[in-house]
C-alpha cells in the first residue's frame, strides 16, 4: 500500500469488508471486463486500474490483513466523531457532525 489516502478497496469492488476469495474474484472478473480499456462501450483505464489493485490487495491474505487494519481504523476514526464524548460543546459538536456529512 502507499503512503497516499486510504482508498477504499472493499467500495471499488462493490463488497462487504466479510466477503471470501471466491467472491472477490467472482466481482473481479465481472467488474474487470466491463472496465478494461479494451471494452468500447464502458472501458475505464483509471477504473480499471483502481479494480486491478484492489483485488490484489484483497486476494493477498498477508496484504489483506495490513490493509484491514488501517481499514478498520480509518473507519473508527470517521464514526468516532458521532460519539458521546465529542458532544460535550454542542457548536463545535454540530461543525464536526457538519463537516462529517459535507
Amino acid at each position: 500500500m502507499t503512503a497516499t489516502p486510504l482508498a477504499d478497496f472493499y467500495e471499488i469492488l462493490q463488497l462487504s469488508p466479510r466477503a471470501d476469495r471466491d467472491t472477490i474474484e467472482r466481482v473481479f472478473r465481472h467488474l474487470a471486463k466491463r472496465y478494461h480499456p479494451d471494452n468500447r462501450d464502458s472501458g475505464n483505464a483509471d477504473a480499471f486500474s483502481q479494480i486491478v489493485e484492489a483485488y490484489r490487495v484483497l486476494t493477498d491474505p498477508e496484504e489483506r490483513a495490513k490493509y484491514d487494519i488501517a481499514y478498520e481504523q480509518l473507519k473508527a476514526a470517521q464514526w468516532r466523531i458521532f460519539d458521546q464524548d465529542t458532544t460535550r460543546n454542542e457548536v463545535a459538536s454540530d461543525a464536526r457532525i457538519r463537516s462529517a456529512i459535507l
